[in-house]
C-alpha cells in the first residue's frame, strides 16, 4: 500500500474523502519471494536484502497526521 500504492493514500489523506483505510502491514511484498517493504524495519533481513534494509521505515502515521488526517488510530 504504501510504496505502490503511496500516492492514493496520501491524496485521500489531502482531500479528506470519507473513506476507512484498514492495511494489515507484515512490511513484506507478499509476491516478490520476501522483498522488504518501505515500512520495513532498518536492518530487517529478506531473501532479497540479505544484508538488511538500510533505510529508515516510511511512517504513515505521522504522514497522516502530519497532513492533517481526521482519524489516525494504530491497534
Amino acid at each position: 500500500m504504501y510504496g505502490e500504492g503511496g500516492n492514493h493514500f496520501l491524496h485521500a489523506v489531502r482531500r479528506n474523502v470519507n473513506i476507512v483505510h484498514i492495511v494489515h502491514n507484515n512490511m513484506v511484498y507478499g509476491l516478490t519471494k520476501g522483498q522488504a517493504s518501505p515500512t520495513s524495519r532498518r536492518g530487517f533481513k529478506t531473501p532479497v536484502q540479505v544484508a538488511g534494509v538500510i533505510l529508515e521505515p516510511f511512517n504513515p502515521l505521522a504522514v497522516a497526521i502530519a497532513l492533517n488526517a481526521s482519524f489516525v488510530a494504530r491497534a
